[in-house]
């Protein structure tokens, strides 16, 4: 029985220096809705300081600093 694709990634790959503000890795996250059409969840950026994620239409932001995220990583565990 073949498995059916539920969601699939996008990436964008931005490196300027490794150095400076503004590097960043942005995966485009999508759910397969039919067999024809998908719809975007949304987008995270993960950078040098921080992961943002942000709703698929939605223009609000939520970042996390990457201490914050080893705190509630953390926590799950």
């Amino acid at each position: 029985m073949a498995v059916k694709k539920k969601h699939s990634v996008k990436a964008n790959l931005q490196i300027f220096s490794l150095s400076k503000a503004g590097t960043s890795l942005e995966l485009e996250i999508f759910e397969q809705v039919s067999k024809t059409k998908r719809q975007k969840i949304g987008t995270v950026t993960i950078g040098r300081g921080s992961l943002t994620w942000r709703k698929g239409k939605g223009h609000n932001r939520t970042r996390m600093s990457w201490a914050r995220l080893a705190e509630v990583m953390e926590e799950q565990s």
